[in-house]
């Protein structure tokens, strides 16, 4: 039950992205067990609501902004979620851990970052299979790729 709810979270990036033309490439960034990373052509503020915006043409939503403003660099993280496709009792408490989904928008240097969470690594820890993994990487990536105006 808990790998049909996380899912489902997901499942309507995978929707979108086989409906949606992707982007040009991203500049993704990753290692084993790091980060995404992908570079946006505009500023903070500017990426954000192009987040939010490619999430809402998905009909996902906003669950938190928090934006960062007083660290040294500013900084806003987005975490988002499907609104249809919650949890329910019978999901792992752990489960919370990775849902919703997130992402930093970030200062690096004199450039913005996207960066997220490999969906593939987290499904794993969820026992979804390879393929559905594939698909929420592709999924996410095609999001911030939107965002990040690649």
């Amino acid at each position: 039950m808990r790998v049909a709810i996380f899912f489902s979270t997901i499942l309507l990036f995978v929707l979108a992205v086989a409906l949606l033309p992707m982007s040009g490439p991203a500049e993704a960034v990753t290692k084993s067990g790091q980060p995404i990373v992908v570079r946006s052509a505009q500023g903070v503020v500017p990426t954000v609501q192009a987040l939010e915006a490619s999430l809402r043409r998905r009909g996902v939503s906003t669950v938190v902004k928090v934006e960062q403003s007083a660290s040294a660099a500013p900084a806003t993280l987005v975490l988002f979620a499907d609104p249809h496709h919650t949890a329910d009792a019978s999901a792992r408490a752990l489960d919370a851990l990775d849902l919703p989904l997130r992402a930093l928008v970030y200062m690096d240097g004199d450039s913005v970052s996207i960066a997220y969470d490999d969906p593939k690594a987290l499904v794993k820890r969820h026992g979804l299979s390879a393929d559905e993994a594939a698909a929420a990487g592709r999924a996410v990536a095609a999001v911030v790729a939107e965002a990040a105006g690649s």
